[in-house]
C-alpha cells in the first residue's frame, strides 16, 4: 500500500512539473543543463601590507611614546613613498603587561618577575606601484617595524576582470551544450535558467617575517630577498539550462 502512495505522489509532481513547464512555454523534459568556467590571469598591481610595532619599558607612558614616535616615522616615510593617506591605516592598539613566571620542581609558582609594558600597534598599508614594495619593507624594518604579518596581491581593476571571466564561463556553457546536443543530432534553443556559481578570492597572500636582527642589506635600504608577485587568478563558474528545439 505505501508503495502505491509513493508511486501516486511521484506521478503527481511529475504532471505538476509538466503544467509548470506549459505554463512556463517550454517542456522541462526537453531541456539540457550545463556549466561552464573560466578564469583570467593578471599581473598584480597593487600590494597590500600588514605590520606591527611593538615596543616595551617598565614605564607605560615611555611604552607608549616609544611607540607613538615609531609608528609615526613609518607614517612619514610612507608619505615620502608617494603614498596616499587613504591607503595608509592604523587598525589597532594592544597595551600588555608582561610576566617571566619562574616554578619550583613541584609546580607551584616560586617567582613572578615583571617584564615590563609591551604596546603594539599594527599598520596596513596598500602600495600601488609594486617596484616600490622591497625597498618599502626594507625601510620599514629599519624604522623600528618587529613584525610583518602578511602582504596580499592584488589589483585595482577586478571588476573589469571579473566580467571578463563572467563572459567566457557563459561562451564556455553555451559551447558545451552545443557540442553534446549536437552529437545527439539535437539543436539548442533559448536559455532557460543562468545560474553564477561563487565568486572566488582574487588575491594572493602571504606570510612574512618577524624582525629580530636588521641584516647589512636592509642596513643599506635594500631587500634581503626578491619578491615575484606572478599572477592572480580570477574565476568564474556559470550553469545554464537551454531548451532544445
Amino acid at each position: 500500500m505505501k508503495i502505491y502512495k509513493l508511486l501516486f505522489f511521484v506521478i503527481i509532481l511529475f504532471a505538476m512539473n509538466l503544467r509548470t513547464g506549459a505554463a512556463q512555454g517550454y517542456d522541462p523534459r526537453r531541456t539540457i543543463s550545463v556549466s561552464g568556467n573560466a578564469e583570467v590571469k593578471v599581473v598584480p598591481d597593487e600590494v597590500v601590507i600588514s605590520m606591527s610595532v611593538e615596543t616595551n619599558n617598565m614605564i607605560l607612558d615611555k611604552a607608549r611614546e616609544e611607540n607613538d614616535a615609531k609608528v609615526s616615522a613609518i607614517l612619514a616615510m610612507s608619505r615620502k613613498f608617494n603614498i596616499e593617506d587613504k591607503l595608509i591605516q592604523t587598525d589597532f592598539l594592544q597595551v600588555e603587561p608582561r610576566y617571566d613566571n619562574q616554578y619550583a620542581p613541584n609546580g607551584s609558582m616560586s617567582e613572578r618577575k615583571f617584564l615590563g609594558y609591551y604596546v603594539t600597534k599594527n599598520i596596513t598599508i596598500t602600495i600601488r606601484d609594486i617596484s616600490k614594495f622591497e625597498k618599502f619593507v626594507a625601510e620599514a624594518l629599519k624604522l623600528g617595524t618587529n613584525y610583518i604579518g602578511g602582504t596580499s596581491f592584488g589589483t585595482t581593476e577586478i571588476r573589469k576582470y571579473r566580467d571578463q571571466a563572467r563572459l567566457d564561463a557563459i561562451r564556455a556553457a553555451k559551447e558545451k551544450a552545443i557540442a553534446l546536443a549536437g552529437e545527439l543530432g539535437q539543436k539548442i534553443g533559448k536559455p532557460i535558467t543562468i545560474t553564477e556559481g561563487v565568486a572566488q578570492p582574487y588575491y594572493r597572500t602571504s606570510s612574512m617575517m618577524k624582525n629580530t636582527s636588521r641584516s647589512a642589506a636592509q642596513d643599506n635600504g635594500e631587500s634581503a630577498g626578491s619578491i615575484a608577485p606572478g599572477e592572480l587568478k580570477i574565476e568564474a563558474d556559470v550553469s545554464v539550462t537551454f531548451e532544445l528545439e
